[in-house]
């Protein structure tokens, strides 16, 4: 089994692992999500001029 002293570190190691990842997301991902946003609506406005291709909109042969 292991002993407190290794479950003490390994919760350090995740506490830690958690806070950089916070402090990442507080920097940049509000400016990521932005972007996202962007890209999305981008697609949704691309994708509404084309017709629909669906095969059950094509003639039959």
């Amino acid at each position: 089994m292991r002993s407190t002293l290794q479950r003490f570190n390994i919760l350090k190691e995740i506490i830690g692992c958690i806070l950089w990842a916070w402090i990442i997301y507080i920097l940049f991902g509000s400016d990521l999500g932005d972007r996202s946003e962007n890209v999305i609506n981008a697609l949704k406005e691309n994708s509404a001029g084309h017709e629909d291709r669906s095969p059950s909109s094509l003639p039959d042969r």
